[in-house]
């Protein structure tokens, strides 16, 4: 059965109610309504392109359960494997719950 979800590094990441895309390129983001909010307009204190990419091999995970009257909230930080096809090598890098009242 093939997939009908987009390549996983162009899907949206959904965070409540607000969808966010992956940037495309450096440029996008420093281009972004985002990036100007932090940086603002100044040129002396807007980052420099080298080093600066737009993949990452770390992600954030947060998932909230509830059961009756309890809620609980768990982080998790992933690396996924330097092989994107090798999800069997992705791994948990640190994981933290709370209780939500």
């Amino acid at each position: 059965m093939q997939s009908t979800l987009p390549d996983r590094d162009q899907r949206g990441i959904n965070e409540g109610f607000r969808i966010q895309t992956a940037y495309g390129n450096v440029d996008d983001f420093l281009n972004s309504v985002d990036a100007q909010q932090v940086f603002g307009q100044d040129a002396a204190v807007r980052p420099s392109t080298d080093g600066l990419t737009t993949g990452s091999r770390y992600f954030l995970l947060k998932t909230e359960v509830a059961i009756v009257d309890l809620k609980r909230r768990t982080y998790s930080l992933l690396l996924r494997a330097d092989d994107a096809r090798d999800a069997t090598r992705d791994r948990v890098i640190r994981r933290a719950s709370d209780d939500v009242l």
